[in-house]
């Protein structure tokens, strides 16, 4: 009965009529009884399509797609039905994608057996009721990896519960609930000990709400201080501090009152000194200064503990005034804690950097808990820094660059966590342990995840559970987000996103893997193969932007091996990485031909004088050979005086290319060099060069600052910051220069991390840069050579330096010497016990 149904519906001129059937039989791969074939000719036989047309788009309706391209090939329906049938397939393909990808990622984090995509894009191609049952199977497996799994975990947190803080095992069980299985495991590689803080949970929030917003700030004070006000039986018990039990709380209500009554600069000093007392930072006596908007001191108790790997500022700039409109803030990287007392409203958002103190907020700060108990310090401190960090941008408390980095998987979940607290966010479920196994703890990762979880319409959201976590795993547009924020962050450090890209390439899903410097040169050689030097010549040194991509958090190490931070952010960046490889190499190669330039320029120049003499022995030798043919009158002897003429000419050719290269190539080696005694050297030549035009002084502390680099590039980029400031004295009142050269030891942010670095400011007393090339000096753009001006030297230092991980700016005018102000940033040597002698750069 089932072969003759078959071959009616393969072989009747209207086997359109029968398009159940035509779909049942379509999945070779499925298996169905007779009665099955059997019910669906019964159910074409009772409701027939009235035209094949008709017929196929019930097909595509249905998802049986091989079927509808055989009828509408066969019927000849036309190029509409065609497109209807590709709009379909592509339809259901999305969807066995997003599946795909949600179990796929399910998958690998329990670590089951996926499905590949290109199976199950086979059956939905054939008919989606195939694909979809293949993924419901792999949903059903998947499952129950998933609870063995769970299982597992539960049974090793079991074995260090006794060890680890109550805190710690709810974080690891919410972990395994949500089947965040990585992050738990990362977490179970050891219980924090008890110097790891222990995050936002242990400080209660304060008294959430002022109950009586309308009373004013007038108000407010005669409850606290006037004998005749008659305030609420709960404000007496709850809210006004017993100058016995809580003596610097009744001070803050005493200065708050002075404030109110005459808003000065002594009033405003005293007021800035109770709170730093009250919040734990008893300081020397404040200064006050008068501005537009009104009283302008500092606020130094607003730092804790906590904070310390969080862009919390060390200083808030602390403005009271009466009423008016909010002040600007001049500079973005601090923050002004406007204290306004007048009651009313702001219109509109406040500048950027610029928060608000309200007076009930300090309120909050004084009163007592539910078990009737004052605040602590660090509570009331915590609590002020809660009210006012929510205020600002995520930028402003975690910044991309700079940073100490967590040294362990607890701290930078404290820090994650404290991160969401102060920016009000409440974390629901494992999301911060989410966030800490997809992002590595890399800084820009962070901000880039953040930055995306927390813009919901303009808006930050109160909390995030785990369901948005999914959502923003899924979504095509936030991961491309992500991704190119984080590239982008990579790739300010050329040289340490070589070898960041080089690591997320080796990993290749493999989360534990680890290589060694040599696999990462041999990539990378690989990749750079089709340029005309070799990778060793383009990036010589592996050995520092490996260290400084451990230091920025790309890279993990284990003595002389190295691996990508995390199999999270790897899967997260994803595999395409070779067009960022490019661009690294690219730019690489740019500088390498850029040093190559000048340095080859410089040899030149010096070995002329050294072969000069040479050539004129050379030079003599030939007229006598020649005098000697012409006074012979034998043609045979002019002709050989010509070829030894000519030899002559080629060896002396050869001889001044080889000792340049030579010496090129030796000028390239890098070596310890201490950037104290080499501007000594700089300014003793300059100022014996120009004894009466050039004044050069150096200022730089005891201490030896080492960098490891090729002196002879260091030497060469300085000079060439020298040079245009001599070139720029060209106009009248700048007929003497000077030159001032001061080193410093900084902490400076590269690569994500803060590096101690060798600072050199140079700076003169010349006309300083025009604006035009600035903004190109500031771009990194190639500036075109001109005389008596800046021209190719900038380029040129801004290579050389670059080679060894340096950096350059021009920092605008100088204010101590009113000229041009340019400042070199190179990392310090700081292993001296691994590279002696002298090596390659």
């Amino acid at each position: 009965m089932t072969d003759f149904l078959r071959d009616i519906v393969a072989t009747s001129d209207g086997r359109w009529r029968y398009a159940a059937a035509l779909g049942l039989l379509s999945d070779p791969a499925r298996h169905f009884s007779g009665l099955q074939l059997a019910q669906a000719v019964a159910l074409d036989l009772a409701k027939p399509p009235a035209t094949a047309e008709e017929a196929a788009r019930q097909l595509i309706d249905k998802g049986d797609f091989a079927a509808a391209d055989a009828l509408i090939s066969d019927e000849r329906l036309g190029d509409l039905l065609d497109e209807v049938l590709r709009r379909a397939r592509e339809a259901a393909l999305r969807d066995v994608d997003r599946r795909h990808n949600e179990l796929l990622e399910r998958s690998k984090r329990c670590e089951g057996d996926p499905v590949p995509r290109s199976l199950l894009a086979t059956l939905c191609h054939a008919r989606r009721a195939a694909s979809d049952l293949a993924l419901a199977d792999w949903e059903d497996r998947t499952e129950n990896t998933e609870r063995e799994y769970a299982r597992q975990l539960e049974q090793r947190l079991s074995t260090l519960a006794e060890t680890g803080s109550a805190v710690w095992v709810e974080a690891v069980r919410t972990c395994i609930m949500a089947r965040e299985f990585p992050a738990a495991c990362m977490m179970l590689v050891g219980p924090p000990d008890d110097g790891t803080p222990g995050g936002p949970v242990v400080i209660p929030h304060g008294q959430e709400r002022w109950p009586w917003p309308n009373l004013g700030l007038a108000g407010a004070i005669a409850w606290y201080q006037d004998p005749d006000a008659d305030p609420p039986p709960e404000f007496v018990s709850r809210w006004r501090p017993d100058p016995q039990d809580d003596p610097v709380g009744s001070q803050l209500v005493q200065a708050l009152s002075k404030l109110h009554g005459e808003l000065s600069l002594s009033t405003v000093q005293a007021f800035a000194d109770t709170l730093d007392e009250m919040l734990g930072f008893a300081s020397t006596r404040h200064t006050a200064v008068k501005t537009a908007h009104g009283i302008r001191t500092t606020l130094n108790g607003l730092q804790d503990p906590h904070f310390t790997r969080l862009g919390i500022p060390a200083s808030w700039t602390l403005l009271v005034g009466s009423s008016g409109t909010p002040p600007e803030n001049d500079d973005p990287s601090h923050v002004t804690v406007w204290l306004q007392l007048s009651p009313s409203e702001v219109a509109g958002s406040l500048p950027e950097g610029v928060v608000r103190l309200q007076p009930e907020v300090l309120f909050r700060l004084l009163a007592k808990g539910s078990d009737s108990g004052i605040m602590s310090t660090s509570e009331r401190r915590i609590n002020l820094i809660r009210a006012l960090c929510r205020q600002l941008p995520l930028e402003m408390l975690f910044p991309d660059q700079g940073g100490a980095r967590p040294t362990s998987a607890h701290e930078l979940r404290d820090d994650m966590a404290w991160l969401l607290d102060l920016l009000g966010v409440r974390a629901r479920g494992a999301v911060v342990d989410a966030l800490c196994y997809d992002t590595a703890g890399y800084r820009p990762a962070i901000s880039a995840a953040l930055g995306s979880l927390l813009t919901i319409d303009g808006r930050r959201p109160q909390q995030l559970a785990m369901a948005d976590i999914t959502e923003w795993r899924r979504s095509h547009e936030a991961l491309e987000s992500f991704r190119r924020h984080v590239f982008k962050a990579m790739m300010t450090e050329p040289d340490v996103a070589a070898v960041s890209l080089a690591a997320l390439a080796l990993q290749d899903n493999e989360p534990d893997r680890r290589f060694g410097e040599g696999e990462v040169r041999e990539w990378l050689g690989i990749f750079a193969g089709g340029q005309s030097e070799p990778f060793a010549a383009v990036l010589p040194d592996l050995d520092s932007p490996l260290r400084r991509a451990v230091l920025a958090g790309t890279l993990r190490h284990d003595g002389d091996q190295y691996g990508f931070c995390g199999p999270g952010l790897a899967a997260m960046l994803g595999d395409e990485v070779e067009g960022y490889v490019e661009e690294t190499l690219k730019e690489l190669h740019r500088r390498h031909l850029l040093v190559l330039e000048q340095v080859n320029m410089q040899m030149r120049n010096e070995t002329l004088s050294s072969t000069l003499h040479t050539m004129k022995t050379d030079l003599h030798e030939l007229r006598t050979a020649l005098e000697q043919a012409v006074g012979s009158d034998c043609l045979d002897a002019m002709r050989l005086a010509l070829t030894i003429g000519t030899e002559r000419a080629a060896k002396i050719e050869q001889r001044c290319a080889d000792l340049v290269h030579a010496r090129a190539e030796m000028m390239l080696v890098s070596e310890q060099v201490d950037v104290r005694d080499l501007l000594e050297e700089l300014r003793r030549v300059y100022e014996s060069e120009n004894p009466a035009s050039l004044t050069v002084t150096v200022q730089a502390p005891a201490e030896r600052l080492v960098i490891f680099a090729s002196r002879y590039l260091v030497r060469l980029a300085i000079e060439n910051l020298l040079t245009n400031a001599m070139q720029a004295q060209t106009g009248p009142g700048f007929a003497v220069a000077s030159i001032g050269l001061t080193l410093t030891k900084q902490s400076i942010s590269m690569a994500g991390t803060q590096v101690d670095c060798a600072v050199i400011d140079v700076e003169d007393d010349g006309p300083g840069v025009a604006e035009k090339v600035a903004k190109s000096i500031d771009a990194g753009d190639v500036l075109p050579e001109r005389p008596n001006g800046l021209g190719r030297g900038i380029g040129f230092t801004r290579a050389h330096i670059g080679r060894f991980g340096g950096r350059l700016y021009l920092v605008g005018r100088s204010s101590a010497m009113n000229g041009a102000h340019f400042q070199v940033q190179l990392p310090l040597f700081d292993e001296p016990g691994e590279k002696q002698g002298r090596h390659p750069a």
